[in-house]
């Protein structure tokens, strides 16, 4: 059987390289006008149990499992406008009689002994790449998507592709695009995919600014919008239920922007939704809300909203843990009985 320990210099010698890595600063100049890149990195180290080969037994005569140490890295680089996350993760063990042999899991870079394509062995090594930030003209994100809102977030609020971590990386994408990008600012468009290798979550919202191009004061930042999303797979992370369910939402908007400055937000907002589920023995259900929300010193947010709901109406479906709960929602919603929330 392989020796799984290592001399104690050996076993610190990768965690003191990765904590020079960590505390080693970019000694980048900045003369004027030029971009400062910015660098993050974080760290993790553990060990990681894997299935043996069949050729190590333990005590009791099973197949032993192969145990690696396990040191993670995810850097994050920004440089004006974009910006790029990457998450690698190295399994390694030092073997031989005398622990001086270094050893690096193949499964992990090697696509045919991983049994997958070579893009989904390394396209979930990126964390997410970026352009803008959320509230631009232009703002993209590929990758982890954590936070995602359409308009009021009444339909879609927070969406998090995020919850299989670490096991299953899923490759999302946020595209928001204001006609101000264009100088055209009567019209824009917000837009989402949970899993761009599935296309099963997805969602979209066009808004118009009727009145940008008049002088009425506050009035004339006045949105208007039309919310579509869709789950055409609810039982993507649940084999075991009938499959072939999908769920839809509908919704109209208004938002009227009041009060912005550096020092505080204050919008106000309407919102009228539908959800109908595939199931056609069940009718479509419906809820509204009228509210106000904000933020102070760019930090502190707040906010308060009415809501009249319709039996079986769930606010925000698709919301932070939306991924875990598709079935349950699902039923929450075709449930008999008028389920209010």
């Amino acid at each position: 059987m392989l020796k799984k320990f290592a001399t104690r210099s050996q076993r610190a010698l990768v965690p003191f390289v990765a904590t020079l890595l960590l505390a080693a600063p970019m000694a980048i100049g900045q003369e004027e006008g030029e971009l400062l890149p910015d660098f993050g990195l974080w760290l993790g180290i553990g060990t990681e149990l894997f299935p043996g080969d069949g050729d190590d037994l333990d005590v009791d005569g099973f197949p032993d499992g192969i145990s690696f140490q396990k040191l993670a890295i995810s850097p994050e680089f920004d440089i004006g406008k974009f910006g790029i996350g990457l998450d690698i993760v190295l399994h390694y063990r030092f073997t031989g009689g005398d622990g001086n042999d270094f050893e690096i899991r193949p499964e992990d870079w090697d696509p045919a002994l991983a049994g997958v394509s070579f893009i989904e062995l390394y396209l979930p090594k990126i964390q997410f790449i970026s352009w803008g930030q959320r509230g631009e003209p232009l703002f993209i994100k590929l990758g982890l998507i954590d936070d995602t809102t359409l308009g009021n977030g009444f339909i879609v609020g927070n969406y998090d592709n995020t919850l299989f971590l670490p096991e299953t990386r899923i490759f999302g994408l946020n595209l928001n695009v204001d006609g101000q990008l264009f100088n055209f600012p009567f019209i824009g468009l917000e837009t989402f995919v949970g899993n761009l290798a599935a296309f099963d979550v997805i969602g979209a919202r066009l808004f118009a600014r009727p009145l940008i191009g008049t002088d009425i004061p506050v009035l004339k930042n006045i949105q208007a919008g039309f919310t579509f999303a869709t789950d055409t797979d609810i039982d993507k992370h649940s084999p075991s239920v009938v499959e072939d369910d999908t769920v839809s939402a509908f919704g109209v908007d208004i938002v009227q922007p009041i009060v912005n400055t550096d020092a505080a937000t204050l919008v106000a907002f309407a919102d009228y939704a539908a959800l109908a589920p595939s199931d056609t023995t069940v009718e479509p259900v419906s809820g509204s809300a009228i509210g106000f929300r904000g933020m102070l010193f760019n930090f502190l947010t707040y906010g308060a909203q009415l809501r009249i709901l319709g039996p079986n109406f769930v606010p925000t479906y698709f919301g932070p843990v939306y991924d875990l709960t598709r079935q349950p929602s699902y039923d929450a919603l075709t449930a008999g009985g008028g389920v209010d929330y």
